[in-house]
């Protein structure tokens, strides 16, 4: 994502802010509901821009500290929150025996009162912008984020302990280096290239196997579910990104023609851990079969010997385009132009000998090299010229970038890394 952003000036300026909000600052709305659940937000942060050199050199700062805790809106016990199937006393007896199950095994799956998530979120900016001469202006800017969020997801069917919750954290930084050219009075260019680095973490906060319990409580005519134990999905789950974006946009204005040719060309390098179900994971279908040890279903995933637990592979995604915004009329605009994406996958996955010889997939290939040209055109048409009456339309085919952690699949679940 490209935007554009504050810059400093030949005046110094800057500013500070503070923001807080709790649940005293709530009110009670059209119908009394009751207090609101403790939570907490803070901000603050300050901005400062000026000049290096009069005319010439700027600098920009902004950075802000945020720290929030946001509970879930549910819990066993009723002291906060909603009550989970309305406190009726089966219900609060069968998580009795739940938890009872799970002390057997020295796990406790956390309160039975409602869970507070922290949300923290640190930033800052730091921008330089250059005056090279008439012709040429390059601005340098860095963006870091630091950010997590504890994911608890209790709802009215399904009550998460506490002790299932995952703490998901990002950090990214990002350096980008822009030159903007002017050529005479009809043509300019834009020149982008930018390193991203990105770290990903998503470990669980308590280490045990994922338990579902399902129908907690048949007979007061409640089929609600219980979990307990680590997320499966968040067992072992981490991912890196080193991604270096190169951008140029030419523009050349001829006649009632603004013609733009460009190329936007990302490179990737992907350090993947996913492996799910790590302490395993068992769904039993109610309390019976809970406390008689027999799972409806059970998954364990291991990583077979000489294998790597990671996945590190890279991808190219090349894009050229060109168009034209062509004035037919001063009251009739034309857009038109086409674009061309071509991913490109330097490495393979393992190939699975078993799979070729089962179901004829080779686990090796890859969609490499795989053209997606994109047509489209477009108008704007003032009626009378006045601006006052519009009607727009166009068609095309527009694409997103691919998610490429999906494609990191197909480099971890070939069959011969993990079983």
């Amino acid at each position: 994502l490209n935007a554009i952003t504050r810059s400093g000036s030949n005046q110094h300026k800057g500013s500070v802010f503070y923001f807080t909000r709790d649940q005293s600052l709530v009110g009670d709305g059209p119908e009394a509901l009751g207090e609101p659940g403790e939570f907490s937000q803070d901000s603050y942060g300050f901005r400062l821009g000026g000049p290096i050199s009069k005319d010439n050199i700027f600098y920009f700062v902004n950075a802000e500290i945020k720290s929030q805790d946001q509970p879930t809106g549910w819990s066993l016990s009723g002291n906060s929150g909603q009550c989970y199937g309305n406190c009726d006393p089966v219900i609060s007896a069968a998580a009795t025996r739940f938890e009872n199950w799970l002390a057997q095994y020295n796990y406790n799956p956390g309160s039975r009162d409602e869970n507070v998530r922290d949300i923290p979120a640190d930033k800052a900016f730091l921008r330089f912008d250059f005056n090279v001469n008439d012709g040429n202006q390059l601005t340098l800017r860095w963006n870091y984020v630091d950010a997590g969020n504890v994911v608890n997801r209790p709802n009215s069917f399904t009550y998460e302990y506490p002790g299932e919750a995952y703490d998901f954290s990002s950090e990214t930084n990002s350096l980008v280096g822009q030159l903007n050219s002017v050529f005479g009075t009809n043509m300019f260019n834009e020149f982008r290239l930018t390193f991203q680095q990105i770290r990903d973490r998503r470990p669980p906060v308590s280490i045990f196997p994922w338990v579902e319990l399902e129908d907690v409580a048949p007979e007061a005519g409640y089929f609600g579910e219980f979990e307990a134990g680590s997320e499966p999905f968040s067992t072992r789950n981490a991912l890196d990104q080193d991604i270096i974006e190169l951008t140029n946009d030419f523009t050349w204005i001829k006649g009632n023609h603004t013609m733009t040719f460009g190329t936007s060309n990302q490179f990737f390098e992907f350090d993947n851990l996913f492996i799910q179900n790590a302490f395993g994971s068992y769904e039993f279908s109610n309390l019976e079969q809970l406390e008689s040890g027999v799972a409806r279903e059970w998954e364990y995933t291991v990583v077979n010997p000489g294998q790597p637990e990671t996945q590190q592979f890279g991808i190219n995604q090349i894009g050229l385009y060109a168009g034209d915004v062509w004035a037919v009329k001063p009251n009739l605009t034309l857009t038109y132009g086409v674009r061309l994406d071509v991913p490109l996958f330097p490495d393979s996955p393992s190939f699975n000998p078993e799979a070729r010889a089962i179901y004829g997939v080779d686990t090796s290939e890859m969609p490499d090299g795989e053209q997606l040209w994109q047509p489209r055109i477009g108008f704007n048409w003032d009626l009378k010229g006045d601006g006052r009456q519009q009607l727009r339309g166009g068609v095309g085919i527009f694409a997103g970038r691919t998610p490429y952690v999906w494609i990191s699949n197909q480099y971890a679940r070939t069959g011969i890394e993990q079983t």
